[in-house]
């Protein structure tokens, strides 16, 4: 956490308050969009249990690529994408500090959590219909509780900062001490029946459910099962889920929230000439704190593959130095002047990320589950990369033909309708 103190003491007042829209925050959501689908993929095609069953056999290619993916990617680009979920926050705030609800002229805070319940209300459809791994109801409760703290001074955000940073370290810490102590175990293991004393029916009940924890079962369920079958299992999922996110999944988000709340009143986004220094100590700073906690969490992962002790490490704290220098590289790129074409499109996705982040979902869907191609479990880590690569040509080729004529993307657009209560203009005005 030596990186925090580092940026926290380069205080300034935060900027006035600007309404237009900022590219580079566009191009840098749009690149987390895309590598999220990237360390969604293992979950999604089936060689990954979020719930710590035994995952499937892999080739030495397929390690090799997951231990690439657990360096560069996995943790790394759902924190960037949360710290500027923080810095659209802290936009929507101040101009709704000043202009109020442009619609209807109400206090912002009103409208404000109006767009967090319509967001809470997308993400559970999300979760229990296409993807358990859904963001978006975490992402809603988070905004709010980010909404109340942000109004602080900038030098008292990093007070709650690093003070839900040390909640995240300590459940990590009593985390890894429980499975070092279990034996290093990923997953839930249960004797098999005796056969000269049969079950009572709770330790049936054990069983099933453990069944459907473990790999065979979930593939009993998106490869082979149906739709209300898949829609129970994300059910109960779904409160391990809520006990997770409460117990330490927010302490983590929320800090990463009220990051890019900091950032955005200190002018980084504005104003990237004059932070030029700021930004590249912030890159080199998290180079140098995140590369050696990574490091770890893949050495974790080559020692013992099926282990969850470089999954703790992987959702530690080395993941936001590696997100906050990759920030800092995007804003480079963002204003360096080079393959301005590339930048345009990731704007366009960026622009639009919500409607491509469930897009994801839509498509893995049809990629892996019964009522699709069927593929769950029947591909690695290496070939899903070839599937990254045409699911993220089929998402930049939606963006850029949709923004040239409409003004958002379509999910965005029924969001803020159903906010708004009203309908949105959604078409480009064009001149004359």
């Amino acid at each position: 956490m030596a990186f925090i103190g580092i940026i926290a003491l380069e205080q300034a007042p935060p900027p006035a308050v600007r309404t237009e829209r900022l590219p580079s925050l566009d191009l840098l959501r749009g690149i987390a969009i895309l590598a999220i689908l990237f360390a969604n993929m293992p979950i999604w095609n089936g060689n990954l249990n979020m719930l710590g069953g035994e995952p499937r056999p892999a080739s030495l290619l397929d390690h090799t690529v997951m231990a690439g993916s657990l360096f560069f990617v996995f943790g790394k680009f759902i924190t960037l994408l949360s710290i500027l979920f923080g810095a659209g926050l802290a936009i929507q705030a101040d101009r709704g500090l000043t202009e109020g609800d442009a619609y209807f002229k109400r206090p912002f805070t009103g409208y404000y959590l109006r767009r967090q319940a319509w967001l809470f209300a997308i993400g559970l459809f999300h979760f229990l219909f296409l993807w358990f791994g859904d963001i978006l109801t975490s992402y809603a409760i988070v905004a709010v509780l980010a909404y109340c703290v942000s109004w602080v001074s900038q030098r008292n955000l990093w007070w709650w900062i690093g003070a839900c940073l040390l909640i995240v370290v300590g459940w990590l810490m009593l985390s890894t001490a429980a499975t070092a102590l279990g034996g290093g175990g990923s997953g839930l293991t249960m004797p098999p029946p005796s056969p000269t004393r049969p079950e009572n029916q709770a330790q049936q009940f054990i069983r099933s459910l453990m069944y459907y924890a473990g790999t065979e079962g979930q593939t009993a369920i998106f490869r082979d099962g149906h739709l209300g079958q898949m829609v129970l299992f994300r059910a109960g999922y779904l409160l391990i889920y809520a006990f997770q996110f409460w117990m330490m999944l927010v302490w983590y988000v929320l800090p990463c929230f009220l990051i890019g709340v900091w950032l955005l009143r200190h002018g980084v986004f504005h104003d990237f000439e004059g932070h030029r220094t700021f930004v590249r100590n912030l890159i080199l700073i998290g180079l140098a704190v995140g590369i050696p906690l990574q490091l770890g969490a893949v050495l974790c992962y080559v020692i013992q593959p099926n282990g969850s002790l470089h999954l703790l490490m992987l959702y530690s704290i080395g993941a936001l130095p590696l997100s906050l220098a990759y920030l800092g590289m995007g804003l480079y790129w963002s204003h360096s002047g080079r393959l301005p074409w590339l930048r345009k499109v990731l704007q366009d996705v960026g622009r639009m990320a919500l409607s491509n982040y469930l897009l994801q979902s839509v498509l893995c869907n049809l990629l892996f589950y019964s009522y699709g191609l069927r593929l769950y479990g029947q591909v690695g880590h290496a070939v899903s990369l070839l599937l990254v690569l045409a699911l993220t040509i089929i998402q930049i080729g939606f963006s850029v033909a949709w923004m040239r004529y409409f003004q958002m993307g379509p999910v965005e657009w029924l969001w803020r309708s159903l906010a708004d209560f009203r309908l949105r203009p959604l078409l480009i005005q064009k001149a004359g």
